[in-house]
């Protein structure tokens, strides 16, 4: 292969991770398990500060393991218990007894929003009798920054430069990709699809499962797709102890698009490889798309980033041209892009699933010739001015929906 194919396929390897519960909470018991490994003596304070993106979708969803939900849970839990080694599986094996040590560090746990931070962002600071330390994670929900013992340092919260490569790509090179790769070297996708589905089956013993019956009555590519998204998702939300196949640091975007493309490749028939080639195809376009709408946007990335990745790569399975692929993603921002984002909670299933019918269908209206028109709404005649469009909506129009959003949460919500 030569140095495009294994830049972009390097691209989607670095996109795909395994996490076990939600990957917020998880980035903050992450941050403060990084700050307490780096502490001599017991914490007798921990001051954890968040995005308002990150602090809004750790809020309400539960933790894996000790059936609970708050923000300062997931920092007294890293704290107490949590092993940096662990990644985004830190909370695999935890459990009440975890929790019961996590339990006498909630008195002296403070979480507050960052509001100068424009992208992901947690800092955890704990200070002991002996030290006085702060870890930093930014950019990605598992990269610490920077860990640091008192005085600290200035951090920098401008937003990071897009990235070079994903930036040049088009749609055409994208599917050269998709369709010319060794088929081999894909192979790594398929598990993230077993991963996923294990999620699915559990879901759908669940509440979720409830409406199997009336979802599989009306069998078509599009129901299938829902029900294996919404089960999954479901499931996960609800703190179910099994790990999700991610996509750029969202375990619900990486169900979107990899539950939607396996549920249409089984009705049509496709191959394995035909699958894992779709599956190439969105991972890249998700990965445009979050170039352009950043980690923790106000409207919902399963919608307009996994769920136009997963358009994109039914399209393809239906056979479409380029015309009627990048047709199948402006049908879903000119339907969807609006979806809100209103933190991380078991009624994220809902909003999955409907980006899991509307990019089946959306590609399926395209191919028919039906499409948003380019002059309409968001929608672009390429694939860049889309999510540009969507770039200028979430950053210079939405600045204070994360706001409003958490205000409304924050309402209703008890600390335990």
């Amino acid at each position: 292969m030569g140095v495009f194919e294994e830049t972009c396929l390097a691209h989607i390897r670095s996109a795909v991770s395994v996490a076990t519960g939600c990957t917020e909470p998880v980035a903050i018991a992450l941050c403060a398990a990084a700050a307490r490994e780096a502490s001599t003596g017991a914490p007798e304070e921990i001051t954890v500060r968040l995005d308002m993106g990150l602090y809004k979708n750790a809020l309400g969803v539960v933790v894996p393991g000790v059936n609970k939900r708050s923000v300062v849970l997931c920092a007294a839990l890293g704290a107490a218990a949590g092993k940096t080694s662990d990644g985004m599986n830190i909370f695999a094996s935890m459990g009440p007894a975890e929790w019961k040590k996590a339990e006498a560090l909630v008195p002296i746990t403070h979480v507050t929003v960052a509001a100068e931070a424009r992208s992901l962002y947690a800092e955890a600071t704990i200070r002991t009798r002996q030290s006085h330390v702060r870890a930093v994670i930014k950019e990605t929900h598992d990269r610490i920054s920077k860990i640091e013992a008192y005085p600290f340092s200035k951090d920098n919260f401008q937003l990071p430069a897009p990235n070079a490569f994903l930036r040049s790509l088009t749609l055409r090179h994208m599917l050269a990709f998709a369709q010319n790769i060794p088929g081999g070297r894909l192979d790594f996708l398929d598990e993230t699809v077993e991963i996923n589905r294990s999620l699915m089956k559990k879901g759908l013993e669940m509440g979720y499962g409830k409406a199997a019956a009336y979802l599989e009555a009306a069998d078509s590519a599009a129901a299938r797709a829902q029900l294996a998204v919404g089960a999954a998702s479901w499931a996960r939300m609800a703190g179910v102890p099994l790990p999700a196949a991610t996509a750029t640091g969202s375990g619900n975007q990486g169900i979107t698009l990899s539950l939607t493309i396996d549920a249409a490749a089984l009705f049509f028939n496709s191959t394995k490889e035909q699958m894992l080639r779709a599956l190439a195809l969105g991972h890249l376009v998700n990965l445009l798309a979050k170039s352009y709408i950043g980690s923790l946007a106000p409207v919902c990335s399963s919608g307009i980033a996994s769920g136009a990745g997963a358009a994109a790569a039914v399209a393809w399975l239906l056979g479409g041209t380029e015309a009627a692929i990048l047709g199948s993603i402006q049908n879903m921002l000119g339907g969807i892009g609006g979806m809100l984002c209103d933190g991380a909670k078991e009624g994220c299933a809902h909003k999955a699933a409907l980006a899991a019918y509307a990019a089946v269908t959306a590609a399926y209206l395209s191919i028919a010739g039906c499409h948003v028109a380019a002059r309409d709404g968001v929608c672009s005649g390429d694939i860049h001015g889309l999510f540009e469009n969507m770039r200028r909506v979430i950053f210079d129009g939405m600045g204070s929906t994360n706001e409003t959003l958490l205000s409304v949460m924050t309402q209703k919500q008890t600390i335990l």
